[in-house]
């Protein structure tokens, strides 16, 4: 989305320098001698003629200031839609009770479970846990698929909910940009070495 930014400042720029020296150029034509600041009047026409000329070079000027603006604004909203359309993804833990035939607690089970919410699937992608060092990843599990994907987290079982830690969401997007998404559902641009595991490195 910076590059696109760029761009448009710098085809903005472009614009205005060329119109620039497009006058410049005509200046000699119009009668006007900047080196000796003079006037030849029988070029440079009548007072109307002046002020009818700036009113035109105006008007151009606000149009494609204009035009550069809608597009800037237009590349920018196309570059949040294709963002959002990339990293809709989130996840969160749940638990179930396991009970026995009368109905007494012997245990609980939790899993994670992650909205892919995209048109593809992920295929490099990993969830760890704040202030431990399990984790899951596509080296040990499956890719995300559209929809909802869940993975069970044994090494959680039986925990309360207050034991829990927080998950942490970190994927290769489309555009190959590497996105983390925290258990509140901050997004925040990561790098490569985020997805890094003890999977992949003894891969």
């Amino acid at each position: 989305m910076r590059t696109k930014h760029t761009e448009a400042i710098l085809l903005l720029a472009c614009g205005f320098l060329g119109l620039a020296l497009f006058y410049l150029v005509m200046l000699n034509r119009w009668g006007i001698n900047l080196w000796t600041q003079s006037i030849d009047y029988t070029k440079f026409g009548t007072l109307s003629n002046a002020v009818s000329g700036i009113g035109t070079t105006t008007a151009l000027i606000v149009a494609l200031a204009s035009l550069l603006s809608q597009r800037a604004i237009h590349s920018r909203a196309e570059g949040r839609r294709a963002q959002e359309e990339e990293t809709a993804v989130f996840q969160w833990t749940v638990s179930k009770e396991l009970r026995d035939n009368v109905g007494k607690l012997i245990g609980r089970v939790w899993d994670v479970r992650i909205q892919n919410s995209t048109k593809a699937p992920i295929y490099h992608w990993k969830v760890d846990f704040d202030s431990t060092s399990e984790h899951l990843c596509n080296y040990s599990k499956r890719p995300l698929l559209p929809e909802e994907n869940m993975f069970n987290l044994p090494f959680f079982d039986n925990l309360q909910s207050n034991a829990i830690p927080q998950p942490n969401l970190t994927f290769e997007g489309r555009s190959g940009r590497i996105w983390m998404r925290s258990a509140r559902g901050v997004l925040t641009e990561a790098r490569t070495k985020e997805l890094e595991c003890v999977h992949n490195s003894n891969a």
